[in-house]
């Protein structure tokens, strides 16, 4: 985990940046499950991750783009429940 981050003059709160894997289940599950613990569940979920493979549209491979379509969405999608 990383430090609370003030979000600006203009604002209150705080950000928590967490630094995970995000093509990994067990660094997400353990990610939200230290959020679950320590802040008692999540009010907004960022998720700043991409990734891009240098693949043609038309004939490239079709695991390439479930992966970065997985990095993109997976993450909050089973794990903010």
């Amino acid at each position: 985990c990383c430090s609370p981050l003030p979000l600006s003059n203009s604002y209150s709160g705080v950000l928590i940046p967490y630094k995970c894997d995000l093509t990994r289940v067990e660094d997400i599950q353990s990610m939200f499950a230290a959020i679950k613990a320590k802040h008692k569940g999540v009010d907004v979920c960022i998720n700043n991750a991409g990734l891009a493979h240098p693949e043609p549209l038309l004939s490239g491979k079709t695991s390439g783009w479930k992966n970065m379509l997985d990095v993109r969405t997976h993450c909050c999608s089973e794990n903010l429940a």
